[in-house]
């Protein structure tokens, strides 16, 4: 299917040196580092040093009320606080402190919930494999570079998706590969290069060997990504090349 090239004048920006970088690349993402410099695994003296991070940039001196992560696993539950040990891993954690629930602010609770949602997905999975059907994880993303605005990347990126599920290809393709449902999740990355990276996972259930078909889905991507103004059409080759993946997706990581 020969690609359809929205017009878009010019590039929708460049870096300090003139560049128009794509950008695209996820594993951009920087790691931790400890007090040393070293990068660190991210463990969970990582995960609650990232908290108290958190704590002093959210925390608004004599404020009414502070945001839930200020508090998250600072303040008991009800009148004790207990000590339990997973006699299998031989790890302890705390039992009877309240905590913020909040994904996306708290490195702690995120893992705790991002953890039962997993396994939610591959209980979903492994249903719907039994069931005879597949599943294949699609990458959506876009050109970013560091000076942008996180919030307006946001706003191209859902436009872009919106797009690109009205798109008549999306819609003929669904039909055949017998798509019966997607989940979609959203993830925002920050590297020192390219900056803020947010782009989707999505997990799509389709009948069996369907990979070749949803493939050619990449141009309807790439036509979405032109027509909300995400990219210029001299980016063309980059995001055909990059912004866009799937693969099959049986097992969530």
């Amino acid at each position: 299917m020969a690609l359809k090239v929205a017009s878009v004048s010019g590039d929708r920006r460049s870096d300090p040196v003139g560049r128009a970088p794509l950008g695209i690349d996820a594993k951009s993402v920087d790691r931790p580092r400890d007090a040393e410099g070293a990068k660190t695994g991210g463990g969970r003296s990582m995960r609650y040093r990232l908290k108290r991070l958190v704590e002093r940039l959210l925390f608004v001196e004599d404020a009414p009320k502070q945001e839930r992560v200020c508090t998250c696993h600072r303040r008991r539950k009800g009148e004790k606080v207990s000590i339990l040990k997973d006699t299998k891993t031989g790890r302890a954690h705390f039992n009877g402190l309240e905590s913020c629930s909040n994904v996306w602010t708290c490195p702690v609770c995120s893992l705790v919930i991002t953890e039962h949602r997993r396994r939610e997905l591959q209980d979903a999975i492994t249903a719907w494999m039994k069931a005879g059907g597949e599943v294949y994880l699609m990458t959506l993303t876009m050109p970013h570079v560091r000076a942008d605005n996180l919030v307006a990347l946001l706003a191209l990126l859902r436009a872009a998706s919106k797009r690109f599920c009205q798109d008549k290809l999306y819609r003929r393709m669904s039909k055949l590969v017998g798509r019966v449902g997607n989940i979609r999740s959203l993830e925002v990355t920050w590297g020192s290069w390219h900056g803020w990276h947010p782009h989707f996972h999505i997990l799509v259930f389709a009948k069996r060997g369907q990979l070749d078909e949803l493939a050619k889905l990449r141009t309807a991507w790439v036509n979405a990504l032109l027509k909300v103004k995400a990219a210029g059409n001299d980016q063309v080759n980059d995001l055909l090349a990059h912004a866009f993946d799937v693969q099959n997706g049986m097992t969530v990581r």
